[in-house]
């Protein structure tokens, strides 16, 4: 073990490599790693700043064991981190790795866990992971690609954030069996996510692309606002979508069969170029009501219903764009138009309930 009353300075070109416990009790003093490290299977612990390489020439290598980056004091990586172990990053200081300083670039950690509690976590280049991303606080993140083998997670309750930086776009992928956010989402630029099954149980938003492959089912809470949707919303793979909440966006193509988890609305701001500019594919329903409120065209290609959950009207047009159903449209209770925007029906329509007109 190693125990400091203040900072550590690496000056020199040679590599330290720690293999038992660091402590450094002191923040008067930040520790400075100029050069390579090794971290071989221990805690690091830290009261006060601490610097991991100058560059991305440099490594802070992770070996024999898993490894946790903890204490008071906020962690800076600007080396490459490789190994083929676990790395926890705990304590409530800020861990930041830097642009080039990319996770697993050569050899992949089994599993890069943020504990709960712990400070912001910013992720500025590519992550690889051969096992889980578990992130239980808040993460910012720019110009990168998430990538693991295991399931992803970010955020552990709604007060969490999950910012995607307005300087570049963010993808996960590599292919997770899940990914699970449930960190509140603010998308300054686009957000794309690739997995077996996708659940985003916290708000979006943001005027930006989401786009979200699955070949398991996906799950979606509130996509976007009434006064700023998203740019596009899409939808594809294999699995059924489930809505849980409104979704708002200025385009949306949402390919597999929808099921209704929550009395929603669907809307858009602006009547776009795009014709639809809301286009369902597969078929939708749910014993809850739908509301539609688009300024542009909305387009449902298979059948709608059963919809409703029997009190009010199940369907409501309430929006200036117009409105086609291609097939048939099963309702529990009335149908109500209230916007501007015409209705189309090319399938048969059936109200099975006599409560609402």
């Amino acid at each position: 073990t190693l125990t400091t009353a203040q900072g550590i300075t690496q000056s020199g070109t040679g590599t330290i490599t720690y293999r038992d416990n660091v402590t450094v009790n002191g923040s008067g003093t930040p520790s400075a790693y100029q050069n390579s490290v090794v971290l071989d299977g221990l805690v690091y612990t830290s009261a006060g700043a601490t610097t991991f390489g100058s560059d991305a020439t440099d490594a802070l290598t992770l070996s024999g064991g898993d490894v946790e980056l903890t204490g008071a004091g906020a962690y800076a990586m600007n080396a490459l981190t490789n190994g083929a172990v676990g790395l926890t990053l705990s304590g409530n200081g800020t861990k930041t790795f830097a642009d080039g300083a990319v996770i697993g670039g050569t050899t992949q950690p089994t599993g890069l866990t943020q504990a709960a509690g712990s400070g912001l976590l910013t992720m500025n280049d590519d992550a690889s992971i051969d096992g889980d991303i578990t992130l239980n606080g808040s993460l910012t993140a720019t110009d990168l690609t998430l990538s693991c083998t295991g399931s992803l997670a970010i955020g552990d309750a709604a007060a969490d954030a999950f910012t995607v930086s307005a300087t570049g776009a963010v993808t996960i992928a590599g292919g997770p069996t899940s990914v699970t956010i449930v960190a509140t989402t603010s998308l300054a630029n686009s957000l794309t996510v690739t997995a077996g099954a996708i659940t985003i149980s916290g708000a979006v938003s943001g005027a930006q692309a989401l786009t979200l492959t699955s070949g398991g089912p996906t799950a979606l809470a509130a996509i976007g606002t009434a006064v700023t949707p998203l740019t596009s919303l899409t939808v594809d793979g294999t699995g059924a979508l489930t809505l849980n909440g409104s979704v708002y966006a200025e385009l949306m193509t949402v390919t597999p069969n929808v099921t209704l988890g929550a009395s929603i609305t669907l809307g858009d701001l602006v009547n776009g170029a795009a014709d639809p500019d809301l286009d369902f594919a597969g078929t939708v329903g749910g014993a809850f009501d739908l509301t539609l409120a688009a300024a542009g065209e909305t387009r449902f290609q298979l059948a709608v219903g059963p919809l409703g959950d029997g009190t009010g009207a199940s369907l409501i047009q309430a929006g200036s764009g117009a409105v086609t159903f291609a097939n048939t449209v099963t309702t529990a209770q009335g149908i109500t138009q209230s916007g501007s925007g015409t209705i189309t029906y090319r399938g048969d329509v059936t109200v099975n309930g006599a409560g609402t007109p």
